[in-house]
Parts: C-alpha cells; sequence; structure tokens
C-alpha cells in the first residue's frame, strides 16, 4: 500500500471507531488503524512525517489517536494537541484527558502496540 492509502486507510477507521459502533466492529476498527500505523512505519521518514501530519487533521478523533501514539514517543506537539482536545465536550475531551492523566501516572502504553521510532 503506498503511504496515501494507509493514511485513508488509518482516517477510515479512526472516524469509524468513534461512531461507537462497538463490539467486534470496534475491535476491527482498532486493527485496521493499528495495521496501518505499522504499514507507515515501514515506509521510515516519509510514512513516520505522513503519520505526525495527522495531528493537523479535521477529525479531533483522528489527533486524539495519533497523538495519544506520538505521546508516547515524546513528542512534545501530541501533548499540545491533547490539550488542547480536552477542552472539547464529550467523548473527545474526556479521552484527551485520560490520555494526559496516563502518561503523567507513568502508565500510558502506546495504543497500536509499538513505538514507530
Amino acid at each position: 500500500m503506498t503511504i496515501a492509502e494507509l493514511i485513508h486507510r488509518f482516517r477510515d477507521a479512526a472516524i469509524k471507531k468513534a461512531d461507537g459502533v462497538g463490539g467486534e466492529e470496534d475491535a476491527a476498527f482498532h486493527l485496521r488503524m493499528e495495521s496501518a500505523f505499522h504499514g507507515l512505519m515501514e515506509q521510515g521518514d516519509p510514512g513516520r512525517e505522513a503519520f505526525r501530519e495527522l495531528l493537523h487533521d479535521d477529525s479531533p478523533y483522528v489527533r486524539g489517536w495519533v497523538a495519544a501514539q506520538l505521546l508516547c514517543e515524546s513528542d512534545a506537539q501530541a501533548r499540545l494537541v491533547l490539550q488542547s482536545l480536552r477542552k472539547m465536550p464529550g467523548v473527545v475531551g474526556f479521552d484527551a484527558d485520560m490520555v494526559l492523566r496516563e502518561d503523567l501516572a507513568g502508565r500510558l502504553m502506546p495504543p497500536f502496540g509499538s513505538r514507530g521510532a
């Protein structure tokens, strides 16, 4: 898959997962995001940069997932994105707050199984 296809796959799954389907479909969307993430990391620096660019995506759900992963990699911009998302109402704000709290407590794990660096 190309970087553009992997980015599309990641975005699509993150947005569909946010729709709150739940159950097996919810897990499948997470696996699709994880697979796309690892595919991007296999592309080397261009894939990593494309993933990092998703910190500026229109979707707060996409930004939240990307920021959670990059925060595990000590990316300062990811923290700023999460601090901004924390101010949003509903699940977006709650999730961002929880990610920041887990990081502060030293318990935050990368959502896609391993670090991309």
